[in-house]
């Protein structure tokens, strides 16, 4: 059962470009050059691997941070030791390092709260490639230093969802560009556009092309969380100021204490980033540790379930289909109700896992992306159960779907719903959103290692949401809003029924 709702699908590369790291050491920032902050920051908001492009004296200097967390991997370019190219030249020296993956872009001398680097890692624009995105920050009042080529952003007054137009010399804006920013895989494509157009294109440049096409994805620091730059001398001195009054102090794996920003008390190296790297050990754990606040949801589960295949037949007319099967805790126990079952899930070590661990003949499992479940389930491996006239139940439990990117629901629900047919079903099983108090307070909080430390204003109580540092995110769902989602969809509810801590939807596709 997908129940721990430890991490979610997000950007796990970054890119920094700079010819001078090795210059750094000239100025630090709480006893850690810029390039320290950097990589510290990102391995703690969950970005596992690094792309850097520098010179051979650069990749020196920055190799010399590797070991501060080890899970970090880092690669690098090598550019010719008088390099002058610009940050969009230097991206495209990146372009197969990153290997078709969206990235995160952090520009030089500029250091960021983990927080700030994972609401930026989790744009969904960016991971559906449909745009980038940049953070701007809008709450400009008393920022002093600020150098030539800061770069303005501005948009409309009454939509504040994309960047409009983005450059140094904007006579009209809103804030300005704050060192990070994050692209999809297709950014090369457009970036040998405009280098082809304008040879000493900068990133300025580039964001304006995006932000001219209307794909420029506004990100704001609405929680005020801290960003520092050291691009001049006063934007370096009031750094190191702010660092004394909001940082906090840190042991390196050096033993060295250094000041840093944000809380790095729980990094996610070892629980932030792709769902699909999320080890079976720390899932089992997670699995342990929910059981004990979701036993009696547990049972109503599989209760309801057993009921359901009941009341379409039995057995021998039903193969149960969950997506999102972790390792096993539903579909196995559930192989009795059903002729065939079958479980999904993304993770690959998850699937040799149920399969090692799966002494039933008549339970298969697949590693696949749901939102291309009906060629799944044409698989070699299932084709000759899924082809059979049976009825199928396709359920996806313990609130996997309030983990999944929002972008990504829409095409599960309607695949979910096309599997199941005319005569099968669909059931989803949400976390109770009239709960969503109770378990802040008795689930999350005593519970720090399912989603890492958070505080209140990481919690939305009014919608029911949790995003932490660590870059988890849930949501938790009441009936009501249930009902609503199935309506969106144009999907057919059958029934909604609230179970204790959690939230029962059954529908079909529509008629």
């Amino acid at each position: 059962m997908a129940s721990s709702n430890s991490t979610y699908t997000k950007i796990t590369h970054a890119l920094l470009v700079d010819p001078n790291f090795e210059k750094q050491p000239e100025f630090t920032l709480g006893d850690l050059p810029f390039i320290g902050h950097t990589l510290l920051n990102l391995s703690s908001a969950g970005i596992r691997n690094v792309i850097v492009v520098t010179t051979s004296r650069g990749i020196d200097y920055v190799e010399s941070f590797k070991g501060m967390h080890t899970k970090l991997n880092m690669d690098a370019v090598v550019l010719e030791d008088k390099w002058q190219g610009s940050d969009v030249e230097g991206l495209l020296r990146a372009e197969e390092k990153l290997n078709g993956k969206p990235f995160v872009f952090v520009a030089s001398n500029h250091a960021h709260d983990p927080e700030l680097l994972t609401k930026v890692a989790t744009a969904n624009g960016v991971m559906q490639a449909f745009n980038a995105a940049c953070l701007i920050e809008h709450d400009v009042e008393g920022m002093v230093g600020l150098p030539q080529t800061t770069i303005f952003g501005a948009w409309p007054a009454l939509d504040d969802s994309h960047v409009t137009e983005v450059g140094p010399h904007l006579k009209a804006y809103n804030g300005i560009f704050a060192g990070l920013a994050a692209f999809p895989a297709t950014v090369f494509t457009k970036a040998r556009e405009l280098v082809k157009a304008k040879p000493r294109a900068d990133l300025a440049d580039l964001l304006n092309h995006y932000a001219k096409s209307s794909e420029l994805q506004l990100i704001k620091n609405d929680a005020k969380s801290v960003w520092l730059s050291g691009l001049t001398r006063e934007s370096r001195d009031f750094s190191i100021k702010q660092l004394k009054n909001t940082g906090s102090p840190f042991k390196l794996n050096s033993g060295k204490l250094v000041t840093v920003l944000g809380d790095h008390s729980q990094s996610t190296d070892e629980t932030g980033g792709d769902w699909s790297l999320f080890s079976v050990e720390k899932w089992r754990n997670a699995v342990f540790t929910t059981k004990s606040f979701f036993e009696q949801l547990y049972k109503d589960t599989h209760t309801y379930i057993e009921s359901l295949v009941k009341k379409l037949g039995g057995p021998d007319r039903v193969c149960l289909i969950e997506v999102g099967c972790g390792t096993g805790e539903t579909i196995i126990p559930l192989c009795g109700s059903a002729k065939y079952c079958i479980g999904i899930d993304i993770n690959e070590d998850f699937i040799k896992y149920c399969e090692a661990h799966n002494a039933q003949s008549n339970v298969r499992f697949l590693c696949g992306d749901a939102t291309k479940l009906p060629e799944l389930l044409e698989s070699k491996s299932v084709a000759e159960w899924t082809r059979q006239p049976l009825k199928k139940v396709v359920i996806c439990v313990g609130n996997t779907i309030g983990i999944i990117p929002e972008f990504l629901r829409d095409d599960i629900y309607r695949n979910m719903a096309e599997v199941a047919g005319d005569d099968g079903c669909c059931v989803v099983i949400y976390w109770n959103g009239n709960c969503f108090g109770e378990a802040v307070q008795h689930f999350y909080n005593e519970n720090p290692q399912l989603c890492g430390p958070f505080q209140g204003r990481h919690v939305d109580f009014t919608h029911c949401t949790l995003q932490t540092p660590s870059g988890y995110n849930t949501k938790w769902t009441k009936p009501e809003e249930a009902s609503q989602l199935l309506k969106e969809r144009s999907l057919h509810e059958l029934e909604v029924v609230e179970k204790g801590r959690g939230v029962i939807a059954r529908y079909r596709k529509s008629v």
